[in-house]
């Protein structure tokens, strides 16, 4: 029986309970204790930090018989993007209700979930969505509030709960419930006993069909570093070797503005203008696309960029003569305005050699503190979806929005390890990233710069990205992102230091899926 059908409603009491006191000292359930059904759940955070977990542990543990208790206390969960509840009744019983509370104290950096999303399973592997909760409080709200969220529907058959919720800075939660009947004698609730257990992410990593290996370019200003002719584009198209076609390299090209290209519309203009240069930019693209694969009907693949509307910007949007408006529907009129713009001339240009594979969305992240902006990129998305493109975007590690970045209308996200930086992580960073693409279906993105050029210490850790990334399965059927600053793959490609060069090199092994680590 699907699931699916099963769902008769969502229902979100809005009452505002009496306040609640919240214990700090109340001693962390740290063993799995054995009330009715012998039911026990596990808490996985998304992205797991010790020492927000030990702050957890020593502040707002929660009760001892855990989330399912009916007591006032509440348990507290801080930071580390999201959570994900987990709960196994044993065995398979019949069930119809779920519920559960949430606090929100801004004054203390409390605030509730955007959403919560349910779903079941027979069997803990193959699961299905059973509902999503919203709410309409505001992250901004002051007020204390506490809301019970419940998802009521037709009974259905399941062992296993799965429910999931991003995280700011701290989410309370108490009094989760599971009802139903239990061995059809009634319908007593399921009792939840706490257990230490951390379950493993499970899924896959993403793999975009056809499109395998995307390189992030730059234009739109900074003169030179932002102009990209034929010689340039060949080593990123082809790889090239003693000045010969040797083979692919990357097969999708990312064009995205600079962050200083201007939010108004002459900024926006002038980037469209210069992107469609005939002799750069992708009009360079297209002609060596032509040359270089002039014996075959290999299309180079591009996406394009929408720019963030910037709303700080002075003189942030004017159109036919009339002053624009700095609220969320200048935001919206904008990106129609730029993205009719750009359609008409990727058309007008009738480009025989490159395909347009998706749409980008600039901005890293999504303020969860503004209310307005999930809308705008929601709405965004519909537009991408009227031109029948799908729609792309690559979150930084630690940013708002990829716990849900389906419900935002995302079509692929391609998430940034931020591992290639002055302050190397610890090498659970990959694994963390590793974690965070299966649970969340997401592509990685490979990251390097110029300084790899100059530095013993950014070439290093750029081989401890890649030979990790190897270790995890990031060069074989995913699709990889690549961040190269401003021409770092042109300069390792024509570099006459073979440490250098050999990046180059290892670079179009990994995209072959045949990368081995020195060591």
């Amino acid at each position: 029986m699907k699931l699916s059908r099963l769902l008769l409603a969502i229902v979100m009491l809005i009452t505002i309970l009496p306040t609640a006191s919240v214990s700090a000292n109340a001693p962390q359930g740290s063993t799995a204790v054995n009330l009715a059904y012998g039911a026990k759940y596990t808490v996985t955070a998304d992205m797991p930090n010790a020492i927000f977990r030990e702050t957890e542990y020593k502040t707002y543990p929660g009760p001892v018989d855990g989330l399912a208790s009916n007591l006032p206390t509440w348990t507290g969960f801080a930071r580390q993007d999201g959570r994900e509840i987990e709960v196994d009744l044993g065995e398979i019983k019949k069930i119809e209700e779920i519920s559960f509370q949430f606090k929100q104290d801004v004054a203390s950096a409390i605030t509730l979930p955007p959403y919560v999303r349910i779903e079941v399973s027979q069997d803990g592997q193959k699961w299905s969505t059973l509902g999503q909760m919203y709410h309409s409080v505001s992250p901004t709200d002051t007020e204390v509030i506490e809301r019970t969220f419940q998802l009521v529907f037709s009974p259905v058959q399941a062992r296993y709960v799965k429910i999931n919720f991003p995280v700011d800075i701290w989410v309370f939660m108490r009094h989760l419930k599971i009802m139903g009947d239990q061995n059809s004698q009634g319908g007593e609730p399921v009792l939840l006993p706490n257990s230490n257990d951390v379950q493993t992410p499970t899924g896959s990593y993403m793999n975009i069909p056809n499109t395998q290996d995307i390189l992030l370019i730059y234009t739109g200003a900074h003169e030179e570093k932002g102009t990209w002719n034929k010689d340039e584009l060949k080593s990123v198209v082809a790889y090239m070797k003693d000045g010969t076609v040797k083979g692919k390299m990357f097969d999708t090209i990312l064009f995205l503005p600079y962050a200083d290209v201007p939010s108004t519309q002459a900024g926006w203009t002038a980037y469209i203008e210069d992107l469609f240069q005939s002799n750069s930019q992708l009009g360079a693209l297209n002609q060596v696309a032509g040359e270089v694969y002039q014996q075959s009907d290999f299309k180079e693949k591009v996406i394009l960029s929408i720019p963030f509307p910037d709303t700080n910007t002075p003189d942030f949007w004017t159109e036919q003569g009339k002053e624009g408006t700095d609220t969320i529907e200048g935001q919206k009129q904008a990106i129609k305005w730029y993205m009719e713009k750009l359609m008409e001339k990727w058309n007008q240009a009738e480009y025989k050699h490159l395909e347009l594979a998706g749409i980008y969305w600039w901005k890293e992240k999504i303020e969860t503190n503004v209310t307005d902006e999930e809308e705008l990129v929601k709405t965004t998305a519909s537009l991408v979806h009227q031109y029948n493109l799908p729609f792309y975007w690559i979150p930084y590690y630690g940013a708002k929005g990829y716990t849900y970045w389906k419900e935002l209308g995302f079509d692929h996200v391609i998430i940034q390890p931020n591992y290639y930086a002055k302050e190397v992580p610890t090498d659970d960073r990959m694994k963390d990233i590793a974690g965070l693409m299966n649970k969340f279906h997401m592509a990685v993105e490979v990251e390097i710069d110029e300084w790899v050029l100059v530095s013993r210490y950014y070439y290093d850790a750029f081989y401890k990205q890649l030979d990790q990334g190897h270790e995890l399965g990031f060069d074989q059927k995913v699709t990889n992102a690549y961040y190269a600053g401003s021409k770092t793959i042109p300069s390792l490609a024509n570099s006459e230091i073979p440490a250098i060069r050999k990046i180059y090199d290892d670079l179009y092994l990994w995209m072959q899926g045949k990368y081995q680590p020195a060591n």
